[in-house]
């Protein structure tokens, strides 16, 4: 049988993500903490980069696609 992790605060052995905003921070952090008494255990990103990256991917491509059409416009004109 697994190990299950516990709590050192309250010997809790359920688990939450909850939000946090820090002072002073540029990002928020979510804390993975004890649902029981809610010490935080960890932290994980709040963001997931690789959406994030694929957001940029599809905005940029969507960008190149109206540029090559204005510059085939402006070609046509003259």
């Amino acid at each position: 049988m697994p190990k299950v992790s516990k709590c050192g605060h309250c010997d809790g052995t359920k688990w939450e993500v909850a939000e946090a905003l820090i002072s002073n921070s540029k990002f928020k952090i979510n804390f993975i903490q004890c649902i029981q008494c809610g010490a935080p255990v960890g932290t994980i990103n709040n963001s997931d980069i690789g959406s994030l990256l694929s957001d940029q991917d599809t905005t940029l491509s969507q960008i190149e696609y109206r540029l090559t059409r204005i510059e085939g416009i402006l070609q046509k004109k003259q």
